[in-house]
């Protein structure tokens, strides 16, 4: 097992991440406010870009083909979880569901969670999660698909963490972070998904991009 594959690392990379960001945003001197930028920094050829969200392509609930495409020009939040899990993923979904209703009706704001047990979580598994949990499948997609594809998004572009663990509740550990990701596919912030006030202050950063162009 690699240092990069311990969920405690990537904790330590994110806190380190997110105190530099901080700073960032607090050296920001016409927009005091703006949400910094938390999307890893690549070299094109010419310059350092920051990396968006890469386009995939994915079945939903309703086993509905979603693509990356759909993503561009919304602000969305994302979380990775598996409906089997009997620890974190709940309380997660109990706090997505303040998220969406603090937005309902609103399409500019969609909500994207991905499995990262796509084997067993089929579209009418995924469903009958939704189903079972309230959620409106209108603006909150639970998406499924290749293995490969789910976990490179997870670690390569909203820089999280999931794997197989046969020593952990439901086989599986996985990150507890909520990305708020903008309009361009930039990753504009991480929230604990198990904490209420971290989730009242995600709510508060999309009200804030709202009004970003």
């Amino acid at each position: 097992m690699s240092w990069l594959s311990k969920p405690i690392v990537w904790c330590a990379l994110w806190i380190s991440l997110l105190g530099c960001a901080q700073r960032q945003a607090e050296q920001v001197g016409k927009q005091p406010h703006a949400l910094p930028i938390l999307s890893r920094k690549e070299w094109n050829g010419t310059d350092s870009v920051y990396r968006t969200i890469r386009s995939f392509s994915l079945l939903n609930q309703d086993s509905q083909i979603i693509t990356g495409k759909r993503l561009l020009g919304k602000i969305h939040v994302a979380d990775f979880f598996f409906t089997s899990c009997p620890s974190i993923c709940p309380i997660m979904t109990g706090h997505l569901k303040k998220v969406q209703e603090a937005f309902s009706g609103d399409t500019s704001v969609l909500i994207v969670s991905y499995s990262i047990d796509p084997e067993h979580d089929r579209p009418h598994v995924l469903r009958a999660y939704a189903k079972e949990r309230g959620i409106d499948t209108r603006t909150w997609w639970l998406l499924t698909g290749p293995r490969d594809s789910i976990y490179a998004l997870c670690t390569e572009d909203y820089l999280a963490y999931a794997r197989p663990d046969s020593q952990a509740p439901g086989g599986f550990v996985h990150s507890g972070f909520l990305f708020l990701v903008d309009r361009q596919g930039l990753i504009r912030g991480a929230y604990d998904g198990t904490t209420a006030s971290k989730v009242e202050e995600l709510i508060q950063h999309i009200q804030q991009l709202k009004y970003v162009p």
